[in-house]
């Protein structure tokens, strides 16, 4: 049986998505890729446990004892391992299992992170493929697996992140909002599922750096300590241009309106500026001027807008188009200044499925 969860990218709300203001969550907007990652998972006779993934010629064993996974650890496979470990000990089932997992290329371009949510879909389809293996349908308990991938990704990434990757890949595309403590169930925080109207061609490159996301967040963190008043205030006044730019959004005409799409356009721009002022605030790398500058140069040359995705810092450019011909120009403009342009991601709602 296999299973696949998709990536993605998080058009804005990079870091107000992690705090709440007024008894919510703040808002962003998380959009699926067409590609992420693949799992293979058999069942065996015995307590073995047999982790695979043939791309890279990894394959490591252990043992289900004790209603936990006992395997050395393996720097590659810290997420996958934890998922494992995770579903074991909420299903309280012995019985082992061979697992295969393969990305898409996409996911890491020559072993470098793209921000494209590897992590993220990894750890879901480990989820979802072991509660298959012990006769639970994961399409059916998509609850269920959200739950357990979020704690095991949460455990992996030092407690850090709001679950939107978790919830892209499991879910599909939509606006979301951090779980509210009180709340019992998933479903009742995931905010609208929402498809991005489909006239924005968008494109997506990555930008030929990295981003260490979990440093990132832990520097605005300290500034959150340090100056706990003005941060707030900062903060406040950021998610209200997300939650403006989310109703936005959801006014966007069916037919392209170049008025309506230059106020969208104004507003998402508003919400990049503002998360490269918290850097600034911060003294966090989330987008220095130099990248400023080459942002600015691939507008000009043809795109309506473009930035960085998720939390900044590096890993993929997100370039909104408004026409075939547009993106184009923007494939060969970029691919001339020695951007690695991923010509065969497409963004749509590409939410946890059984693929064979």
């Amino acid at each position: 049986m296999k299973l696949k969860a998709h990536g993605k990218v998080l058009l804005y709300g990079g870091y107000s998505i992690l705090e709440t203001f007024d008894g919510k969550g703040g808002i962003g907007l998380v959009l699926n890729v067409n590609k992420g990652t693949f799992a293979d998972i058999t069942k065996l006779d015995y307590n073995n446990c047999i982790i695979e993934v043939p791309r890279k010629e990894i394959s490591v064993s252990g043992k289900i004892e004790n209603n936990d996974l006992i395997i050395e650890d393996h720097k590659y496979l810290k997420f996958v391992i934890d998922a494992i470990r995770t579903t074991i000990k909420h299903l309280k089932k012995e019985g082992g299992f061979s697992i295969s997992l393969e990305n898409d290329k996409e996911l890491g371009y020559y072993k470098m992170k793209t921000g494209i949510g590897s992590s993220a879909t990894s750890t879901v389809v480990t989820v979802a493929s072991v509660l298959f293996a012990n006769g639970i349908n994961p399409i059916e308990n998509k609850e269920l697996v959200f739950n357990l991938a979020n704690q095991s990704h949460r455990n992996v990434q030092e407690k850090i992140g709001s679950g939107f990757d978790i919830s892209c890949a499991v879910y599909g595309s939509q606006f979301y909002r951090i779980p509210i403590k009180g709340e019992t169930t998933h479903t009742k925080i995931t905010s609208r599922q929402h498809m991005f109207p489909d006239y924005f061609k968008i494109l997506i490159a990555f930008s030929g750096k990295s981003a260490f996301t979990v440093n990132l967040v832990k520097n605005v963190r300290k500034y959150k300590e340090e100056k706990e008043s003005e941060y707030t205030e900062f903060m406040k006044g950021y998610n209200l241009v997300n939650e403006e730019l989310s109703e936005k959004i959801l006014k966007l005409p069916k037919i392209y309106d170049e008025k309506k799409v230059e106020e969208f356009v104004s507003l998402l721009e508003k919400s990049w500026e503002l998360r490269k002022k918290l850097g600034v605030l911060s003294n966090t790398p989330i987008e220095t001027d130099g990248q400023t500058n080459v942002l600015q140069e691939i507008k000009k040359n043809g795109a309506l807008c473009a930035g960085f995705s998720g939390a900044g810092g590096g890993d993929s450019i997100v370039v909104i188009c408004k026409d075939d011909e547009s993106r184009n120009q923007m494939i060969e403009y970029l691919e001339k200044n020695n951007f690695n342009v991923f010509k065969n991601l497409k963004v749509g709602n590409y939410p946890l499925e059984i693929v064979e």
